[in-house]
């Protein structure tokens, strides 16, 4: 409800009663004694009657019933004292004081609302001890407790009295044990029996809240104060459902010690909210919040000895109404319809607004707005639940006028639900495979329940909504008929409908899954191993190889024998024909048919030994499949060899290297033989070598140098090592180890002697050539002296003698 209409409800108020004086009720505490008072915006306090003795009441723990015409508070029971809660009830006329009678229980009050929709006292109770919070209705009769909301165990620390109401749940401010201090969490605790609670972190902490029921806000004052110099000050927030404020105004400084939680709107002012408290150090008062500004106005302080325990909206008295649903059309319905109520507001009093809710329990709800001109009015509602269901009309009320509520029987009857296949798959299916059944149900809401699939035959499976499919066999070829049945639920009821199925011949795979051996030999038989898959398939499987060669097998063997003519690469086929239940199917596999072993033999080596650089003769067989074909190459270990084309058997070999010789012999292979070899020793002895001396003149002059040439005949090539060349046994200087090159060796040296002299040369031989010596006998002449005068005469005869003695000193 707008802010403009609590204004014209007040202008009623005002109109029908004249100027208004008090505006508040409380419920005060001095010395042991309670009363109630009638308060004025200024803090005049008017008393009700006498003060009653002994009552001690605790803070925000009383509610005022208009409906009764009484305040209620619980304290401690002064007849029993024994700690247990008491419930009194204060008459709002009289000021008399009943004590209605004793709780039973040892918790403390934390807080007593006046819960309007159901008119009952809700009593929030705190166990001392564990800081349980429990929620509970107070019988205002017998003072007897109802669980109404079964609580929170260690639960809660909460701000003294600071509590509200508001439609459905109790609001208090506090903190779990297990909570920061600092921090505060507005608490809700759900009066419907559902146990409903949340914790909703506050901005910062509270010391009064206040529901407006009409303005549908959550307000609040918070209060700061500072230890030194003594400070308080105070701000007015809107608090919304996230637990965030929302400040009204500036901060009120130096403003107010409030009294925690007390506080209330009044009807006759509807931009202000009442709290008790005043300035530090100086009279409490009546404090009056403007809504709009939030400024805090101190209109007049109370008395010095007067306690306020409890505040509440004098002009709270509200007009009785009676709620009734005059239809409900059609009735009964079918689930998933909608259906028209029609219901309507009575009372003496004039019917200024408010709506009533209509409810049918299970969650679905309308709004029928109301006036004086139009106290009943319809609205639609869905059926979303089959039952017998409790129809509730739930007037609203307004600032004058107390809710009610009225309630009537109505039927609604399960839905028609549709069931349908959507697709078999696969179809057709293949016989011994499964295949997947997909269902849908549809009617109100969603469907649920069990939904039962036969395939006529025998075969069934079961789908449990909301899962949407399950699986059948197919154990023989043919046709089916496919049932689905749906059971119903509490809200459909049952349906069905068929789809047809064919079942048809397996595909069969046919596998060629090894051969062995792989490869094989040419000549030698191998083994194929075949597996066919399907539906139990029987029948023969024929293998082949293209080549002519095949082979059967009767299922279910699954190997048979071919044999092989030739080398090279085959395609092995194993086809399988199908039967009744498998249709044909076929595969293929490469297999390699290899040359076979060959073996080679070195048959003999003639001469053996052999001198080295002497031909000799290998003779060489080799074996294999069939008659072996293509060439051998014949080698030793020295880098001789020769060749062998088959069907040949012998080559001729020339080693130069003495010693002891491997001799191998290599098959080169052919198209259905594999290479081999083999290998023999062979003796080389070195050569028989013969040395020829020679010179290089005809006539060999004294004193005129000559050439020696000594060669090496018979040799193994290369011919290497020494020729040492002498006279008469004497080496010749430069000539002691001359190496041989191309089977030679030469030297130069000068006859220094007339005459014959034996020459010899003398080879030492090598590795692959024994040693070997020449000699020959070499004539030196003198030089042919020509006629000359004396005086050239004289000059050869001393030249002569210069030679004698250069030679006779090189001889030296």
């Amino acid at each position: 409800m707008t802010r403009a209409v609590r204004l014209l409800l007040a202008a009623a108020l005002l109109a029908a009663g004249g100027p208004v004086q008090a505006q508040l009720l409380g419920l005060t505490h001095d010395a042991g004694a309670s009363q109630v008072v009638e308060i004025d915006a200024a803090s005049d306090v008017s008393p009700i009657g006498g003060p009653e003795l002994p009552t001690e009441v605790g803070y925000a723990a009383a509610a005022f019933d208009p409906f009764a015409g009484a305040i209620f508070a619980l304290g401690p029971d002064p007849v029993a004292a024994d700690g247990t809660l008491a419930l009194f009830a204060f008459d709002n006329i009289s000021g008399a004081r009943i004590q209605i009678g004793n709780t039973g229980t040892l918790e403390r009050a934390a807080a007593l609302r006046f819960e309007l929709t159901t008119q009952r006292l809700i009593a929030a109770l705190v166990d001392p001890g564990t800081n349980s919070l429990r929620l509970a209705s107070v019988d205002p009769d017998s003072a007897a407790l109802t669980p109404v909301h079964s609580g929170v165990t260690n639960c809660c620390i909460l701000e003294p009295g600071v509590a509200s109401e508001r439609s459905g749940e109790v609001l208090l401010v506090g903190r779990r044990s297990t909570d920061p201090d600092a921090e505060r969490y507005l608490i809700r605790l759900s009066t419907s029996g559902d146990n409903g609670s949340t914790f909703t972190l506050l901005d910062g902490s509270l010391s009064v809240l206040a529901w407006d029921r009409i303005g549908m806000t959550l307000y609040g004052v918070q209060q700061q104060t500072t230890a030194s110099p003594i400070e308080a000050s105070a701000q007015l927030l809107m608090v919304d459902s996230s637990g965030s404020f929302t400040a009204i105004g500036p901060v009120q400084t130096d403003c107010c010690a409030l009294a925690p939680g007390l506080a209330t709107l009044a009807l006759s002012t509807p931009d202000a909210l009442f709290t008790v408290g005043g300035v530090v150090g100086g009279s409490g008062g009546i404090i009056e919040w403007n809504l709009n500004s939030g400024v805090a106005a101190f209109n007049g302080t109370l008395p010095s000895t007067t306690v306020i325990n409890a505040l509440f909206d004098l002009n709270a008295g509200l007009s009785p109404t009676s709620t009734t649903i005059d239809s409900i059309v059609p009735s009964p319905v079918n689930l998933g319809q909608g259906y028209s109520v029609t219901a309507s507001v009575n009372s003496g009093a004039l019917i200024d607004g408010g709506q009533i809710n209509v409810a049918d329990g299970v969650g679905n709800s309308c709004l029928i707005p109301v006036s004086q001109a139009a106290p009943s009015g319809s609205c639609a509602l869905p059926s979303t639940q089959a039952g017998l269901l409790s129809i509730t009309a739930t007037y609203s009320g307004t600032g004058t006028l107390a809710p009610s509520q009225g309630s009537a029987a109505h039927e609604v009857l399960r839905a028609v639900s549709t069931t349908l296949i959507p697709s078999v798959v696969p179809s057709p299916v293949e016989v011994g495979q499964s295949y997947s059944v997909s269902v849908s149900v549809t009617g109100f809401g969603t469907p649920t329940g069990v939904v039962n699939i036969d395939d006529g035959l025998g075969e069934s499976c079961q789908v449990i909504l909301p899962a949407i499919d399950c699986v059948l066999n197919a154990p023989s070829v043919g046709s089916r008929t496919i049932t689905a049945s749906y059971a119903g639920d509490s809200s459909n009821l049952p349906s069905s409908v068929t789809a047809a199925q064919q079942v048809i011949r397996a595909v069969s795979t046919t596998r060629v899954d090894s051969i062995v051996p792989e490869p094989s030999s040419v000549g030698d038989s191998y083994t194929v191993n075949v597996s066919v898959s399907g539906f139990g398939p029987t029948g023969n499987v024929s293998v082949s190889d293209g080549t002519g060669n095949s082979c059967s097998i009767a299922l279910p063997a699954s190997s048979c024998l071919l044999a092989n003519s030739a080398a090279g690469s085959l395609t092995v086929t194993a086809d399988y024909p199908g039967d009744f239940d498998n249709e044909a199917s076929a595969d293929s596999a490469t297999h390699v048919v290899e040359p076979a072993v060959s073996t080679t033999v070195i048959d003999s080596l003639v001469p053996n030994p052999v001198v080295a650089g002497q031909p000799y003769t290998v003779a060489v067989s080799v074996s294999g499949f069939g008659t072996p074909t293509g060439t051998i190459a014949v080698s030793d270990d020295s880098g001789a060899g020769c060749s062998i084309s088959l069907p040949q058997t012998e080559c001729s070999l020339i080693s130069n290297l003495a010693g002891n010789r491997v001799v191998a012999a290599d098959y080169s292979g052919d198209a259905d033989n594999l290479p081999s070899g083999d290998t023999a020793s062979l003796l080389v002895e070195p050569a028989i070598t013969v040395l020829q001396l020679q010179t290089s003149a005809m006539q060999v002059l004294y004193d005129v140098p000559v050439n020696l040439l000594a060669t090496v005949l018979d040799g193994a090539t290369p011919v290497t090592g020494t020729i040492a060349f002498s006279i008469e046994g004497v080496l010749i200087p430069g000539c002691e180890n001359v190496l041989v090159a191309s089977a030679a060796a030469s030297c130069m040296f000068t006859p220094d002697f007339i005459g014959v002299r034996v020459i010899r040369a003398e080879y030492g031989g090598d590795a692959n050539n024994l040693p070997a010596a020449a000699e020959f006998q070499l004539g030196v002449q003198a030089l042919p002296i020509p006629a000359m005068s004396p005086a050239g005469l004289a000059l050869l005869m001393l030249l002569l003698c210069l030679i004698a003695l250069r030679h006779r000193s090189l001889r030296a």
